[in-house]
């Protein structure tokens, strides 16, 4: 039988158990990351788009690790028309660094739906690639723990190149 003490103590541990369960949940969580994107001094006036958009694991993500950008950037189609996607567009009198904010409905949206990463895609004149190492496209990880910075609320900075898409922001060594 129990004291009242006794099942305070077994409410109190109980208690206590969710509570670390509900933290090591967190950490494991993909989460929303504001993407810094800055064209390098060489590009600068150049016009050129830059598509974001969240892939879950199973289906899209292997997908969109192996698409074909020269497709993806062509008129018409379908795969980038149908796709929950934001677009930065750079170019004459417009900024050479521009943010797309954690706090974008669009993040909110992926990351119900079960994206586990972020795909960047940019058309960039006389750049071109193949394959899953194409230089026009980066995957990011959403998971905080995926990356190297002092700073938590700090972006994930990538630099748009004559090379193509160079991920400033250190990840992790696992």
């Amino acid at each position: 039988m129990f004291r009242p003490t006794q099942l305070l103590r077994s409410a109190f541990a109980a208690a206590l158990a969710c509570t670390a369960a509900l933290f090591a949940g967190c950490s494991s969580d993909p989460v929303a990351f504001d993407v810094k994107i800055t064209v390098d001094k060489a590009l600068e006036g150049t016009a050129m788009q830059v598509d974001i958009f969240g892939v879950n694991k199973t289906v899209e993500l292997p997908k969109w690790e192996a698409f074909p950008i020269a497709d993806y950037w062509q008129p018409g189609n379908t795969s980038r028309r149908d796709l929950d996607r934001h677009t930065l567009t750079f170019g004459r009198k417009l900024p050479t660094t521009q943010t797309f904010p954690a706090s974008d409905p669009k993040w909110s949206n992926w990351l119900t739906a079960g994206a586990v990463s972020a795909v960047v895609i940019a058309d960039i004149p006389g750049v071109a690639g193949s394959g899953t190492s194409d230089p026009r496209r980066l995957i990011l990880p959403l998971l905080k723990s995926d990356w190297d910075r002092d700073d938590s609320d700090a972006p994930l900075e990538i630099r748009i190149k004559e090379s193509g898409l160079i991920l400033v922001t250190r990840r992790t060594q696992k």
